[in-house]
């Protein structure tokens, strides 16, 4: 891969790694982020073979969370009648 300055790469790898924190500096995981409204600090690193390592954050805000419940025809099995 060639840069936009005409530097080329040759090893492209990069190691993202990121954590997200709460209002409160609590630890979450994007799964319970994402169920749960608020504003969420997301701090990711990476490593870049031209620049060294990188570190940058973002904020996240998740507004509302829409839980769905069921209807009776989705939780109940229909009975099938078994042939003799």
């Amino acid at each position: 891969m060639t840069t936009s300055s005409g530097e080329t790469i040759t090893d492209v790898s990069t190691s993202v790694t990121y954590t997200i924190t709460d209002a409160g500096g609590n630890t979450v995981d994007a799964a319970s982020a994402a169920a749960t409204a608020g504003t969420y600090t997301i701090t990711y690193s990476y490593t870049d073979t031209i620049y060294g390592a990188i570190t940058k954050t973002a904020s996240w805000t998740v507004a509302s969370v829409e839980q769905t419940v069921p209807s009776e025809s989705e939780t109940s099995a229909e009975a099938v009648p078994e042939s003799t």
